[in-house]
């Protein structure tokens, strides 16, 4: 559990930002995780059903409208793993996988900030897109909800934004499942409306969630896309945006088709680049696995390697 008078910090390895976890000053017993001084993620260890991120509140309602009993769930972006951890208290029984590049940032957190009894979560420490499939299978090979936050605006991983990699997940999915994107974004909101135009391309239903003032396209702040294979009713929305938090508004897949137009959808690099990205990366993972410089050429680890391994959750 974090300490308040002597937080706790780690330098990630992979990025080399510092993550912090610090009291959330209200009292009680929530945390703040920060990355590089920016506040990331919150945790109530007292109440893990706690949420006080609007988004990610909005998000928790998508959860709370899928059929009752436990569900699949797989996390792309890891943070404080305040949504497992929602889900595990309200779904008891949910089989998960939280999937993160920066390995170093899921053992840190679970360390200071400890999971709910009896969770059932894999750890996976990758790229999104390269582990997204596995994650599934995982879990039987497909997943009721796929979550996909790791987005903070233009600067987001170019892989992570195409209409190649949301057919990915959409073929992970049952025709009951839903993807949920968390975009931040600045004005005129024009790296979210592209990841709108994608999801319209791939998916038959396709909604958004938001504070009402982010649908001027004038705000910075974060906005919620909702995505299926089946189409997704107004009524559905309706029952979404009444629950808050408010002014809560959001769009249905026509408002959302011209709150997009003339924004393209990004398609994949057809050299796929990111994979020689993915695999430099792979190369210095393996290196400082070793204890070795990354930097330095490494021809006796350079053979192929699948990535790290899972790791299993159960009765912390």
């Amino acid at each position: 559990m974090a300490a308040a008078n002597n937080p706790p910090s780690i330098r990630l390895p992979l990025s080399g930002t510092v993550a912090t976890i610090e009291p959330d000053g209200w009292g009680g017993d929530g945390h703040v995780l920060f990355i590089d001084g920016a506040e990331q993620s919150h945790v109530d260890l007292t109440d893990q059903t706690r949420i006080v991120y609007e988004y990610l509140y909005r998000i928790s309602n998508v959860v709370d409208a899928l059929p009752a009993g436990p569900i699949r769930a797989v996390h792309l972006g890891a943070g404080a793993m305040t949504l497992p951890r929602y889900i595990a208290v309200t779904r008891p029984g949910s089989p998960q996988v939280v999937v993160d590049i920066e390995w170093g940032l899921l053992s840190f957190v679970e360390e200071h900030l400890p999971l709910p009894e009896n969770i059932d979560l894999q750890r996976i420490g990758d790229d999104a897109r390269v582990a997204a499939g596995f994650a599934a299978h995982l879990l039987g090979g497909a997943t009721d909800l796929v979550v996909l936050d790791v987005f903070a605006g233009a600067d987001a991983p170019e892989h992570l934004t195409t209409t190649g990699f949301y057919r990915e997940l959409a073929a992970l999915l049952p025709d009951d499942g839903v993807l949920v994107v968390n975009v931040g974004d600045d004005p005129p909101l024009t790296f979210f409306r592209s990841q709108a135009a994608a999801l319209l391309e791939v998916f038959d239903g396709v909604a958004a969630l938001a504070e009402t003032p982010m649908f001027t396209g004038e705000h910075p702040g974060n906005l919620v896309l909702v995505a299926a294979r089946r189409p997704l009713t107004r009524r559905w929305l309706d029952g979404l945006v009444a629950q808050g938090p408010h002014p809560a508004a959001g769009l249905d897949r026509d408002e959302l088709a011209d709150f997009a137009a003339g924004v393209p959808a990004p398609e994949d690099d057809p050299e796929q680049r990111w994979r020689v990205a993915d695999a430099e990366r792979r190369r210095r993972l393996r290196r400082l696995t070793h204890g070795r410089d990354p930097d330095l050429p490494a021809p006796e680890l350079d053979e192929e390697d699948p990535g790290p391994s899972p790791e299993t959750t159960a009765g912390q």
